[in-house]
């Protein structure tokens, strides 16, 4: 969800806070990722955070970044995943913006 808040992408963001809810992520988490607001969990926060600093940097986060990734708990391989996901949220975010995607039925109350 924060690579589709930060591509502005309202389809995305409605469709993933529609899934995470089925998946059983919690209410907190949900607004935090919506509103780009702080998790207390400091794991989920630090993944966040780089996630943020991957879009923004568009690929070139800097190595506090990566450090503070590693010292709260994740692995070097973290790296690739947030690349991978935001990679796709690009691919996804950016043809609905092209394409104008109208939001579904089932993910209409999530808007």
């Amino acid at each position: 969800m924060i690579n589709n808040r930060l591509n502005g992408c309202k389809y995305c963001i409605a469709a993933q806070t529609t899934l995470s809810q089925m998946a059983g992520v919690t209410g907190d988490i949900i607004d935090a990722l919506r509103k780009n607001t702080p998790i207390a969990d400091a794991k989920l926060e630090a993944r966040r955070r780089f996630a943020i600093a991957i879009n923004k940097s568009r690929g070139w986060p800097s190595q506090k970044h990566l450090n503070a990734l590693v010292a709260a708990g994740h692995m070097r391989q973290s790296l690739l995943e947030a690349i991978l996901g935001t990679s796709l949220k690009v691919l996804s975010d950016y043809t609905n913006h092209a394409a104008h995607t109208a939001l579904d039925d089932t993910f209409n109350a999530n808007h």
